[in-house]
């Protein structure tokens, strides 16, 4: 009798739309592994993700916090949520400083824990002194009303769109009833393994006898769930993509036909057809500036700065012509920035052959000084991806253009040549790269030295430009 009624009571419930054993958001982020588990931190640009921080806390000893960084476009996704009566999403925040270059955003989704489903923007705060319900620099309470969604399974998004303003800090974010849906796990830790100008593979981690659902569309297409790929792995290889395209991949938990997995979203440029035959040389001349040649790719973590090809032009100020170019008019020029933004120049990929050549290039600083970075050449295995890049060899500071030569048997097969460079503090800082071959040794190249044989360094936080013995400020005025 006992048994039956055990089994009547939680029939009603279940047909009742209670949870047993329900439990509610609680999230201090006291666990040194970040994001928690089942939350979700989205990374769509800038330098920096959502990450803990130990140094600021409202309660305990940490908090999540988003760094500021120009360019920058952030999620911090909560666990799947089913909102009860009159329940309210309650978190604590401050920031670091007053600027106007941050905005925060509560916002849900009804759908799938990925940035194009976060429609519902629920409320709006900055870090700007001059609006009224800005976050503030010591720590506050902010209470979000979910009645709308009583009942429905949604994801609730701290999302921070930033340029270069306020470090933003998040800490015990609680008060919602979460779904429960602990046999549907979404997948996690999507990566790029290979990839080329028509086909990419993408690993992840889970459950291996699980079966998984892949989706891809080009960039900024919604995903078609009724043409998903069925998978019964943890990796798939997606085959007649187009060469040079930005594609976004999904990859969500099939557990049933009524039951899924939140969707993990992984963007993908494709490269061009790999360079097949040698030598191959790129002097960037016949680029427009501000552009790159066909085939390469910029990966800039700030949008505030540039990699571009510059050519020789009048000085605005002084009206004097600087030969910047080693040769010709054109060259690959970064510039400024800071240690937190770096700028990686990738070049077009290359076949098999590649591991048995070498590459020549000549590069140039054009300052010596300890507050300027040193360049970097290596390879990234995913275009688009900063963090993918590996350091083959560190260059040191030159004020007059230095040739290169450097074997290419250490570049992995699809990975991609790329040069690295950080700039220097207070955006002093730059790095020329001319005359690049890839094959046999090129033939000389008459050097173009700047006029009056020019050199450039800091001296005392200051640019001073140095022709022929005789010191000079930024502005052309002798010192």
């Amino acid at each position: 009798m006992k048994k039956i009624f055990s089994y009547l009571l939680l029939t009603a419930l279940c047909f009742s739309g209670l949870q047993l054993n329900a439990e509610t958001l609680n999230e201090g982020f006291e666990a040194e592994t970040f994001a928690p588990e089942g939350w979700t931190a989205l990374h769509v640009s800038g330098y920096y993700s959502w990450d803990r921080s130990t140094a600021v806390h409202n309660t305990g000893s940490a908090c999540a916090y988003m760094k500021f960084a120009a360019g920058s476009d952030n999620y911090l996704i909560t666990p799947q949520l089913r909102p009860e009566a009159n329940e309210t999403l309650k978190f604590w925040t401050r920031t670091n400083e007053y600027s106007k270059g941050t905005v925060f955003t509560i916002e849900v989704s009804t759908g799938d824990a990925i940035a194009a489903d976060f429609t519902d923007i629920l409320a709006t705060y900055t870090t700007s002194s001059a609006d009224a319900d800005r976050i503030r620099l010591d720590w506050m309470e902010k209470e979000i009303d979910l009645s709308a969604y009583k009942g429905q399974r949604i994801y609730v998004a701290f999302h921070i769109v930033d340029d270069g303003g306020s470090t933003v800090y998040l800490d015990d974010v609680s008060g919602i009833t979460l779904a429960g849906n602990l046999l549907c796990d979404a997948p996690t830790d999507l990566k790029l393994t290979e990839i080329n100008a028509t086909s990419a593979t993408i690993e992840w981690q889970g459950e291996e006898s699980t079966q998984y659902q892949v989706v891809y569309t080009q960039q900024s297409n919604q995903p078609d769930w009724n043409a998903a790929q069925q998978v019964n792995a943890l990796s798939v290889t997606l085959s007649n993509l187009s060469p040079a395209t930005a594609y976004d991949v999904y990859v969500r938990t099939f557990c049933s036909e009524s039951e899924q997995s939140s969707a993990q979203h992984f963007a993908l440029l494709t490269p061009c057809e790999a360079v097949s035959t040698l030598p191959w040389t790129c002097d960037f001349e016949g680029t427009n500036k501000l552009a790159l040649p066909d085939c390469w790719n910029i990966i800039s973590n700030d949008g505030n700065l540039y990699v571009l090809v510059d050519s020789n032009e009048p000085d605005e100020e002084t009206g004097l012509v600087y030969k910047y170019a080693h040769s010709g008019d054109c060259y690959l020029k970064f510039y400024g920035g800071g240690p937190a933004t770096p700028q990686i120049a990738v070049l077009p990929a290359f076949g098999e052959n590649i591991k048995s050549e070498k590459i020549y290039f000549w590069y140039n600083t054009g300052f010596q000084s300890e507050n300027c970075p040193l360049p970097e050449f290596g390879y990234v295995t995913n275009p688009t991806d900063a963090y993918s890049f590996v350091t083959l060899l560190t260059l040191e500071q030159q004020v007059s253009y230095t040739q290169v030569e450097y074997s290419l048997d250490k570049v992995p097969a699809g990975a991609f040549i790329a040069f690295r460079y950080a700039g220097g503090v207070s955006n002093f800082g730059s790095l020329a790269i001319d005359d690049i071959q890839i094959g046999e040794l090129p033939t000389a190249i008459e050097k173009v030295v700047t006029p009056a044989n020019t050199v450039k360094r800091i001296e005392n936080g200051q640019l001073v430009i140095i022709r022929n013995g005789v010191k000079y400020n930024a502005l052309g005025q002798e010192l």
